[in-house]
């Protein structure tokens, strides 16, 4: 062996391993693979991994291949034209026997359907099979099963919601306070009502003052997270399904609330095959932004973390929803929404997770809402969270929609929440971070709502409704509302009334 491709890996070495590698444009290299005595991949072929930006082919010099070696760290071809790197799934955490009862339990405690008998399976099969296109059609299934096991939870996490503490002054009144629809109707500064034949169900036109408002709390959010250390990103609401799927949302399925677009229709955006999406949240985007060392200079040096970055965005989501609690402008499919997006040290996101929550508290608290704080059980986490805590806000007018009896339980309506991801959207994006001797390691990500806008509106308007029908504006959001301080009927906007049926059909 050349002294030269000797000296790329320290001493002791256990194992040499010959790869088949190719990257684009089909340029072949034989290169060598050497593990330490732990049966580590050394950090001088980690090097050369990122230099090469490969595909590999194990040529295994025994049958018995260890889990973390069967799967090829690169090139991803989720669909035609589009790859990208998928990392460090975690295959020695999946493939261990010992952890089988552990995952399955966390599987069925969040309904979710992934199967690790299945990649067990899988794994055994690759072992035992010929090099080749049997193996490499064994790996991707393994991939693919793989990356529908749900993040680790937090140790001690129950199946329900626990209290941690409320916030804010709960607001007593000397009326019946009206609901966000009536209030809003009697102000003339929304529309709702017949507008399924010009845009569709779940649409809603906010007027006058309304609008004003929406604006004047995405200002009040964001002026309020510059003080707070975070950088204003614009993202793009159009992403690829690989990213969405990355950040732990489904694109397809039952449960899926992603708006998929027929990009062939437009010929388009070729790069991305047929598979475009809508975004649902901006953290998506913000973690596509970190994903693959898109960052110019490569792994997020450690001294610029903890990263904190904020977006306003339009959020797009299939969801629909029966109970009448949640009808007007509570679920809809499309709304603006402030977010944060954290990037830490493994060691540093619960503590960034929490700084997050405490922004949330402040902001609420600034508009005069009384809240409650929820630590999330297990069945209400997403596959990315390590552990989730909702804050949901009273909603006084809300309260009054149901039965003296379900007046609690249908008071409150969550309008932030804030999830600790750890690694797992890192490890399928790619996002790393260089310690002070140059080593890389995966990121942890937080994400949390800021200001998610239609929720917000109604319970600022039911919390701050007067008797006579108008509606104090908060302190913190007058500055932004061009001395306007109450909403009143004599603010209203022209009121556009919907088109006769008999004339809907004439153009």
């Amino acid at each position: 062996m050349p002294a030269s491709v000797r000296s790329w890996f320290p001493h002791p070495w256990r194992e040499w391993r010959i790869l088949d590698v190719w990257c684009f444009p089909s340029v072949i290299f034989k290169v060598f693979n050497a593990n330490d005595a732990n049966g580590q991949v050394t950090s001088k072929w980690r090097e050369y991994e990122l230099i090469v930006y490969v595909r590999s082919v194990f040529v295994a010099k025994s049958s018995s291949i260890a889990p973390d070696k069967i799967y090829d760290k690169s090139v991803l071809k989720p669909f035609p034209g589009f790859e990208r790197k998928l990392h460090e799934l975690d295959l020695n955490y999946l493939c261990n026997k010992n952890n089988i009862a552990e995952i399955e339990e966390n599987v069925k405690r969040r309904k979710l359907n992934g199967d690790i008998k299945l990649i067990h399976e899988l794994f055994a099969r690759i072992q035992s099979a010929e090099n080749g296109g049997e193996k490499d059609l064994l790996i991707e299934q393994l991939s693919e099963e793989a990356l529908k096991i749900p993040n680790k939870l937090k140790p001690g996490l129950g199946d329900e919601p626990e209290l941690m503490r409320y916030v804010g002054e709960k607001k007593t009144f000397s009326f019946s306070p009206k609901t966000f629809e009536n209030l809003t109707k009697i102000n003339g500064i929304l529309r709702t009502e017949k507008l399924g034949h010009l845009t569709g169900r779940r649409s809603y036109f906010l007027c006058g003052a309304l609008s004003q408002l929406e604006e004047a709390i995405v200002n009040f959010t964001v002026n309020h997270l510059y003080e707070r250390g975070f950088q204003l990103v614009s993202v793009p609401d159009i992403l690829p399904a690989s990213v969405i799927e990355g950040c732990g949302m489904t694109t397809r399925g039952e449960r899926n609330q992603v708006y998929r677009l027929d990009n062939q229709l437009y010929k388009t955006g070729t790069e991305w095959g047929d598979e475009i999406c809508l975004s649902g949240t901006s953290e998506m985007a913000l973690a596509a932004l970190l994903a693959h060392e898109s960052c110019s200079n490569g792994p997020i040096p450690s001294g610029e973390l903890p990263l904190r970055i904020c977006a306003v965005s339009r959020c797009y989501r299939a969801e629909v929803s029966s109970v009448a609690t949640e009808r007007g402008l509570y679920r809809v499919h499309e709304f603006t929404k402030v977010e944060m997006f954290g990037a830490c040290p493994p060691d540093e996101s619960a503590q960034l997770a929490n700084e997050l929550v405490s922004i949330e508290e402040e902001i609420l608290t600034a508009l005069g809402l009384h809240a409650r704080v929820l630590q999330m059980g297990a069945a209400d986490l997403g596959p990315q969270a390590y552990y989730k805590v909702d804050i949901e806000a009273w909603m006084p007018g809300r309260a009054t929609s149901g039965s003296k009896e379900k007046e609690e339980e249908f008071g409150w309506g969550e309008v932030s929440s804030c999830s600790d991801c750890t690694d797992f959207q890192s490890r399928r994006l790619g996002i790393h971070y260089a310690d002070r001797n140059g080593n890389r390691h995966l990121l942890h990500t937080v994400n949390g709502t800021a200001a998610a806008i239609p929720r917000l509106l109604i319970a600022i308007l039911e919390t701050h409704q007067r008797e006579d029908k108008t509606i104090e504006i908060p302190n913190a959001l007058r500055p932004f509302m061009n001395g306007c301080d109450t909403i009143s009927p004599s603010q209203k906007v022209i009121d556009i009334k919907p088109l006769p049926v008999s004339l809907r059909s004439r153009s």
